[in-house]
């Protein structure tokens, strides 16, 4: 490719970038990513790992990759089991809901947003948000069926992280790993003097 192309081709990206309401002129690449846009970045990008207290060392040789039920993604290494969306995460609408949840928005209300219909659900497995909680369920009962004592979170998205703890919490189960600020604490005992089955909707998860 000779530089008469390369011209071409960084004009094209300059003026896609311009028309997308992206101007590089502001973009400085060398300075130091916050830790506030790396939890931003984690959040939209869900997932969570959870290890065996009785784990030693992890070989990436045990790894077997199976579907949950709701279709995410499961790696399991035996005494670690790890979730992520997989390539739903990338179905329309999905990134724009988790979005909406970190801004404390009702991701089925209106916000002026041009309606993104049904985009924001996977007909089979519900929500992103639903399908995240049932597939936490999932691999932690597939945890204690293995005789683990209790399970560690080891790490995760925020969301995710909370959404296990709370999980736990909803089924009795012993899990570490997340320190629950105190107004978590105060959700958790407004769900537990509730009449009705916890409703884990995204206003709450939010909190």
């Amino acid at each position: 490719m000779n530089n008469d192309q390369d011209i071409k081709i960084d004009t094209l990206w300059m003026q896609q970038l311009t028309a997308a309401g992206i101007n590089l002129k502001d973009v400085d690449p060398f300075r130091e990513i916050t830790e506030q846009e790396l939890e931003y970045l984690r959040n939209m990008y869900p997932y969570v790992r959870l290890i065996s207290p009785n784990a030693g060392y992890i070989s990436e040789q045990n790894l077997i990759k199976k579907k949950a039920a709701t279709g995410w993604q499961i790696f399991d290494y035996d005494n670690l089991i790890a979730i992520s969306p997989g390539d739903k995460l990338f179905h329309s609408g999905n990134q724009k809901f988790i979005a909406k949840i970190l801004a404390g928005k009702d991701p089925d209300g209106d916000d002026g947003d041009e309606g993104d219909g049904d985009d924001a659900f996977l007909p089979e497995a519900g929500t992103i948000l639903q399908q995240a909680l049932d597939t936490i369920e999932e691999i932690i009962r597939m945890a204690l069926g293995r005789g683990w004592p209790y399970l560690k979170i080891l790490d995760g998205s925020k969301i995710m992280k909370r959404m296990t703890w709370i999980k736990g919490e909803q089924h009795g189960w012993l899990i570490e790993g997340y320190s629950p600020s105190e107004e978590e604490n105060k959700l958790l005992d407004r769900l537990r003097e509730s009449d009705d089955e916890w409703q884990l909707t995204p206003t709450v998860l939010h909190i």
